[in-house]
């Protein structure tokens, strides 16, 4: 069975397309910051979903990661699927850089992980 990790699986697009790869015989990690929708998609496969409850902006996505690949055993397949939004009418740039942190940092960190697991199993998407 192939192995994916899909960051932002509680909720739009994120948990569609961990739907479509349950259904498509993959074993997903997903993770996301509701625990409870997470429970959710979960029930619907219980036996293609693995959760990970995190949040990629304020945890440390290197080892929760790392801790994903190994209780999967392996990875084949990582979608970033991640969001967050707030109506920001004051334009506050606190609000703004939440978002930026996420889009930029995290993403950013994520996808160096990413690409060095697979360069080191010579394998991956």
């Amino acid at each position: 069975m192939k192995k994916a990790i899909v960051l932002g699986a509680s909720s739009g697009i994120g948990n569609a397309l961990a739907k479509i790869l349950a259904d498509n015989n993959y074993y997903v990690g997903i993770t996301g910051r509701n625990q409870n929708n997470l429970n959710a998609l979960k029930e619907t496969n219980p036996d293609h979903f693995l959760i990970s409850n995190f949040d990629c902006t304020i945890s440390n996505n290197k080892d929760k990661l790392n801790e994903l690949v190994q209780t999967l055993d392996g990875l084949d397949l990582l979608v970033f699927s991640t969001g967050i939004g707030e109506l920001n009418e004051a334009l506050d740039a606190k609000i703004e850089n939440e978002t930026n942190h996420l889009n930029v940092l995290a993403f950013t960190e994520v996808v160096c992980w990413t690409t060095n697991y697979f360069l080191t199993k010579k394998r991956g998407i």
